[in-house]
């Protein structure tokens, strides 16, 4: 008598890095899982985060290949400042917040591959949305960044709106003349140079 097979195990696809508000699969942290309970918490709060009022932009983000939004932000110390600075070359855009863990995780690698992004002339510009110059200076001191950039805050939820963040960490290049060149979630130190190398390229080529 031949044994009856139950149906196959479903397979879980990989997932994939950075946080998906659709995402309802636990994740690790510090080589934990994270509760469900905690997992709607951030979940709750991420929503919260993007889907709040947004301040109106007329620049609005249309994607790799096209110019990134002009807009002015606040430093650390209540200045205003333009987004990607003089444009003396490139910028790699970090999205993000000092309670997302994936975010935090990114900093890392930024800081894995520091000499890296100096040898590529790539500045970073990590962009806190809806926090307050004290939360994010706290952060700053307990994860130095040894990469060179510069930190700007988007209070009002202006770059949320103009670059449709829906999800962080996030990152955008931009090249010399301002035209976004990659746009992508978290990225392990070695993909991201990779992905800055293919773009510099791309560019060079007159791409």
């Amino acid at each position: 008598m031949k044994q009856m097979r139950g149906p196959a195990p479903r397979r879980t696809p990989p997932r994939e890095p950075g946080w998906d508000p659709g995402d309802r699969r636990p994740f690790r942290q510090g080589g934990t899982t994270v509760g469900r309970v905690s997992k709607i918490v951030f979940t709750v709060a991420v929503a919260a985060l993007l889907c709040a009022f947004r301040a109106p932009t007329e620049a609005r983000y249309a994607g790799v290949g096209n110019p990134v939004p002009d807009l002015m932000l606040e430093t650390l110390d209540g200045r205003q400042e333009d987004l990607l600075g003089a444009r003396a070359g490139w910028v790699l855009l970090k999205f993000g917040t000092t309670w997302c863990p994936q975010c935090g995780d990114e900093v890392g690698e930024l800081n894995r591959i520091a000499g890296d992004l100096r040898r590529r002339g790539v500045r970073v510009v990590e962009v806190f949305l809806r926090e307050t110059p004290e939360v994010v200076r706290a952060d700053v001191r307990k994860t130095p960044r040894s990469y060179a950039g510069r930190i700007l805050l988007d209070r009002s939820g202006e770059a949320i709106s103009a670059f449709g963040v829906r999800v962080i960490p996030r990152l955008v290049l931009v090249d010399p003349a301002g035209i976004a060149r990659a746009d992508s979630r978290f990225q392990a130190a070695k993909d991201l140079l990779a992905t800055i190398d293919r773009a510099q390229a791309h560019a060079g080529e007159g791409g």
